[in-house]
């Protein structure tokens, strides 16, 4: 009697845990569509912080490459002074030849 009892008992219980073809299915869909927008919510967040990040490199760059205009700047208005200078010396040491040269001949 015990062991009908308990056979009876167990094959009811596989009876009862038993999924039929529909809910496995139907399991596998959710867990799917689950997994899909777990997915979707990760490249999300992952899209967001990349957005996030590259607007901060590309303000970076920006800053980065003002700064390396103005100080080609800075070193053209230097040597624009310079070669203007070096002109200026020059004429004046012509003008000092020119001079030299005319007091010699009288």
């Amino acid at each position: 009697m015990r062991k009908l009892l308990f056979s009876f008992f167990i094959f009811f219980s596989f009876l009862s845990k038993a999924q039929t073809d529909s809910t496995l299915t139907d399991q596998i869909q959710v867990a799917d569509s689950a997994t899909r927008i777990k997915q979707q919510f990760r490249d999300s967040l992952l899209r967001a912080r990349n957005e996030a990040e590259q607007e901060r490199i590309n303000a970076n760059n920006i800053r980065n490459i003002e700064a390396l205009l103005s100080i080609q700047k800075k070193n053209k208005a230097k040597q624009k002074k310079a070669a203007i200078i070096r002109i200026a010396i020059g004429v004046g040491f012509l003008i000092i030849l020119i001079i030299g040269l005319k007091r010699r001949r009288k």
